[in-house]
């Protein structure tokens, strides 16, 4: 046996024997392994593997295919297997009754990308398990088809709150698709008991000038700022500033900009977060004088976007 072909099935063979919760972790060590790797006789096992008896044995086949050969520059929807991994993956759909591996398969379609997936995302969206509903949403959000905007809208209301979460992260901020009821859907998620919901939806309607989340906004604002990850909240109030020149909103922008030099006097702004900018276009009206705090804001970050 060619040592690739060895390796590989060494790899699937631990893999399959791993089946408690504490063995997770190493479960995907071995399929992102198997994703860059792997190759043809990783192709080959997942595809004996997919009609096993043992749901394990059929989730494992559909994580192997979801990503394989795909990498930091080329994505599972460009790579070499995609077409035969899809091939795969829609055989599995079609009988497959385990919400495990159905939530492989539909995370699978997410990572491969295809409309002959949207038929079977659409039957799958009120499947009863959440697993299976957020595999569903996964692979909906980037989809430009009015189908899957329509599937999002309605998950955007699932009683999951991982799922709701990112079908509201897909219809905020992973389209640029607008329409009155893409918005309405994002307003009904302003009063959601999910954080991460709530503040996807705001910022949803503040990249769409939408002052529906302009409560939820000030709100927020007025909350510690984020330390880690994604500060939502700064991303919709440079949208809203810039959207509606709410003044509302100046001693946030200048609050915001000064944290940012605090914390990195040096580091490079990017455009949209140049508040003086904004500021700018927010009080600039005929005869006015500038406050001295935004002459001074303006000479640390003139309006050519280049800091002083």
């Amino acid at each position: 046996m060619p040592m690739l072909e060895a390796t590989v099935a060494s790899a699937v063979a631990e893999l399959l024997s791993l089946t408690g919760e504490d063995d997770e972790d190493r479960r995907w060590e071995l399929v992102s392994w198997l994703h860059g790797y792997g190759g043809r006789p990783a192709l080959d096992a997942a595809t004996r593997l997919s009609g096993h008896t043992e749901p394990s044995h059929r989730q494992a086949a559909a994580d192997i295919v979801s990503q394989l050969a795909a990498g930091p520059r080329r994505p599972a929807s460009e790579g070499p297997y995609r077409d035969e991994a899809l091939a795969l993956l829609l055989s599995m759909v079609e009988h497959e009754q385990d919400p495990q591996v159905l939530g492989s398969i539909t995370t699978g379609f997410g990572h491969i990308g295809d409309e002959r997936c949207l038929e079977h995302l659409a039957r799958l969206h009120v499947h009863p398990d959440a697993t299976v509903r957020f595999g569903v949403t996964y692979a909906l959000v980037g989809r430009p088809e009015p189908e899957a905007l329509d599937l999002l809208i309605t998950l955007s209301a699932d009683s999951d709150p991982d799922v709701r979460d990112w079908a509201t992260f897909g219809l905020g901020r992973q389209t640029e698709q607008d329409f009155p009821r893409l918005r309405d859907a994002l307003a009904a998620r302003l009063n959601d008991d999910d954080p991460d919901t709530l503040a996807e939806a705001v910022v949803g309607l503040s990249l769409r000038g939408d002052t529906r989340a302009m409560p939820a906004l000030l709100a927020a604002l007025e909350l510690p700022p984020v330390r880690h990850g994604v500060d939502l909240t700064a991303e919709a109030l440079y949208a809203m500033a810039a959207a509606t020149a709410d003044p509302r909103l100046h001693r946030h922008l200048i609050a915001d900009r000064d944290a940012r030099l605090r914390r990195a006097p040096d580091e490079e702004v990017p455009p949209e977060r140049h508040a003086a900018v904004v500021i700018e276009r927010l009080l600039r009206a005929p005869g006015e004088q500038l406050p001295e705090e935004l002459l001074a804001a303006l000479a640390r970050y003139p309006a050519d976007g280049e800091p002083g």
